[in-house]
């Protein structure tokens, strides 16, 4: 069976980053089995990030490469239904949420006004975290945000690129609906699953029969979002 190795869950998600939130939804969505592993320690994934998946002896990294791969090997249909423009709307849409997701990453942990509560939910929900750590793990975001380009940006102009996204979200949401509008649902959905906005989401998906349905609870808090 698949393994999907990815970050702990955290406000009540299966994941607490969204790349591997992505890719459970996903898994989920299109039915594809698998055993989930929450992981902290990343040395052992491709690129020293995670997610990623080992699949019959064979590891993959990289959300959308994890998704191109699981589609492929297991044949599976969820996106067969997709016109052209629709798998244009979903690379859109995918792209503009990779985006936010460094806004949201950089609110929790390097604005100094919202990093002591995502601290404090880390250590009151995964006990085995230490100070030492969670230190080394937010110098290196540090250095992830200043090569990524977002670390050169005061907290007020870094949230407004994401403000920017979150205003575009209805116009993808509707697009997004346009897509699963058929009778079973596409993979988009996962990847706005995974948005970090600062709303509580519940919706429940149903598949080309009529009896399974698949059903995502989505709390993704990102504060700097909701104040």
């Amino acid at each position: 069976m698949l393994t999907l190795y990815s970050y702990p869950a955290l406000y009540g998600v299966a994941d607490n980053n969204g790349y591997g939130l992505k890719v459970f939804a996903f898994l989920k969505l299109a039915g594809v089995p698998f055993r989930h592993e929450h992981i902290f320690d990343a040395s052992a994934a491709p690129r020293g990030q995670l997610p990623y998946i080992v699949d019959a002896g064979e590891t993959i990294g990289d959300s959308d490469a994890i998704i191109a791969h699981v589609t492929a090997k297991h044949r599976l249909t969820i996106d067969t239904d997709l016109t052209g423009a629709q798998r244009d709307t979903d690379h859109l849409v995918t792209r503009m949420l990779d985006d936010l997701y460094w806004v949201m990453s950089y609110s929790r942990w390097k604005d100094e006004r919202f990093w002591p509560l995502f601290r404090a939910a880390l250590l009151r929900e995964h006990p085995s975290l230490t100070e030492a750590g969670l230190t080394k793990a937010r110098e290196f975001n540090f250095r992830r945000y200043h090569f990524q380009g977002i670390g050169r940006f005061a907290p007020d102009a870094a949230y407004a690129r994401g403000l920017a996204v979150c205003r575009c979200w209805p116009i993808s949401f509707r697009r997004a609906a346009m897509c699963t509008a058929a009778s079973r649902p596409a993979s988009m959905p996962a990847s706005m699953a995974s948005s970090p906005t600062s709303t509580s989401t519940r919706s429940r998906l149903r598949s080309g029969n009529s009896s399974r349905r698949t059903e995502i609870s989505c709390v993704i808090v990102a504060p700097s979002m909701t104040r």
